[in-house]
């Protein structure tokens, strides 16, 4: 038998077919079940399935595309880490959470709408999907949690959505192609890092509401010897904001309502 079934649970597969059907009987898909099973392709997965286990299917470098069950809930933590062949998640509306990592290395991902029903959004989801070019996020998040989408290099454009408060450390770190980003009035802190290394993005408007910037959140770029600075940034922000102070401490052109520049000398 390919499956290994116990009460419902899919707790193994060892067959090599192409294509595979998971039997109407699996209530569950257990933790690393088809863990760096390579052979197959597609997965046909029952809406009898309410729960997949984490690293479930890791490293499955041939897989393709996957539909999720229609009562599924979560996807667990690295669930679909390093699928490097996935081109194809449909999600179903009952998702609520994507777990840390669940698509960490899934470098064929090219574009994804997450549903509206998804409320969290944990770390380092798309870290490393180097392929990804655009994604849409739903309105019910408060967080964009922290490596979400480190080095996403081909990702150009992100609109977060309004009701998001804090953006995470290394978040959009190493999205070299990253020119145009939309952060919303909700937000009142931008993490360490958050968006180092985006060397396309040339001008960001900061929302007056922000209390915090972390170091090298903007502007920032990685050298031989260190950190340095991306030549031709601005920040837009109102006057005397947090924006203000960080593209002032850093050395960053400065541009208040009204069209008026600030040229900072900085210590860097």
């Amino acid at each position: 038998m390919d499956f290994q079934i116990e009460n419902g649970v899919l707790v193994k597969y060892t067959g090599q077919n192409e294509n595979i059907s998971i039997p109407g009987e699996v209530t569950r898909i257990g933790d690393y079940a088809f863990m760096e099973c390579t052979g197959f392709r597609k997965v046909e997965i029952p809406d009898s399935v309410t729960e997949i286990g984490q690293l479930a299917f890791n490293r499955c470098t041939s897989l393709e595309k996957v539909v999720l069950p229609k009562k599924l809930e979560r996807i667990n933590n690295g669930m679909f880490m390093n699928c490097t062949g996935l081109k194809t998640v449909i999600f179903p509306e009952s998702l609520k959470c994507l777990g840390n990592q669940c698509f960490s290395g899934c470098s064929a991902l090219e574009e994804l709408v997450i549903p509206e029903s998804v409320k969290t959004i944990q770390f380092g989801v798309f870290d490393q999907c180097s392929g990804l070019r655009r994604i849409t996020l739903p309105g019910g998040l408060d967080k964009i949690d922290g490596s979400v989408f480190n080095g996403c290099k081909k990702l150009t454009e992100i609109r977060i959505p309004e009701g998001v408060e804090e953006i995470g450390k290394y978040a959009f770190s190493g999205c070299s192609s990253l020119h145009t980003v939309t952060l919303p009035d909700s937000v009142r802190t931008i993490g360490l890092m958050a968006f180092f290394g985006c060397t396309s993005l040339m001008k960001v408007t900061v929302p007056g509401g922000v209390e915090k910037i972390g170091e090298e959140a903007f502007g920032f770029q990685a050298f031989r010897t260190g950190p340095k600075k991306i030549d031709g940034l601005v920040i837009c922000g109102e006057k005397g904001s947090e924006a203000e102070r960080y593209a002032k401490e850093n050395g960053i052109t400065f541009k208040k309502p009204g069209g008026l520049f600030s040229i900072f000398g900085g210590k860097r």
